[in-house]
């Protein structure tokens, strides 16, 4: 039964990624000097997008790279520049129980409610969250048996107690999935 399930869910993800054969995303990116969560991260994410550091995903559909032009990059270099790095904690730990997604919660929301704005107002046809702004979270845990999320908050509690970590925006950068594999396009440091 344990098979069955996992393979369930690995064949829903691959699922919808092959529905999104391709797709670009814009993600907030914090420094991360913590080799601890990393490591967390890299032994329980498991999915294509481990690959991609701890970010917070701002626009979770973009313009593909090959769309790309001077003008969509010189709008996401003012935005960036005009957004001062900030501090902020990230809560543990919340889970979206459907998915079995366990994630820290950035907090203060309003810096990254602010710039999110600041992407629907230059990229207005990729507002696509009309009942306000998304659940923005930091992803430490993906594709794992419903049965282990427990031994997982578990592990990180043991390790990181029930702290907020503390962390710096620094970073607006546009990843890219095509061939299921992720890579990062552009960057753009803040103010």
């Amino acid at each position: 039964m344990r098979k069955t399930n996992t393979g369930k869910q690995k064949t829903e993800r691959k699922s919808r990624m092959e529905k999104y054969r391709e797709l670009t995303g814009l993600c907030l990116m914090p420094g991360v000097n913590n080799d601890k969560l990393e490591a967390f991260r890299q032994k329980y994410i498991n999915d294509p997008s481990k690959v991609v550091p701890m970010h917070i995903t701002l626009l979770n559909r973009f313009f593909l790279p090959g769309a790309m032009n001077a003008e969509i990059v010189n709008k996401l270099k003012a935005i960036a520049g005009r957004t001062q790095r900030f501090e902020f904690w990230a809560k543990p730990l919340s889970c979206f129980p459907t998915s079995n997604v366990l994630y820290l919660t950035p907090s203060p929301l309003a810096p990254v409610e602010a710039m999110t704005q600041a992407l629907y107002d230059a990229f207005p046809e990729y507002h696509t969250d009309f009942c306000g702004f998304s659940t923005y979270h930091m992803t430490i845990a993906l594709g794992n048996p419903k049965k282990k999320m427990d031994d997982i908050i578990k592990e990180y509690q043991e390790i990181f107690e029930y702290k907020p970590l503390r962390f710096e925006a620094r970073s607006l950068d546009m990843f890219h999935l095509s061939e299921n594999k992720w890579t990062k396009c552009l960057s753009f440091d803040l103010a």
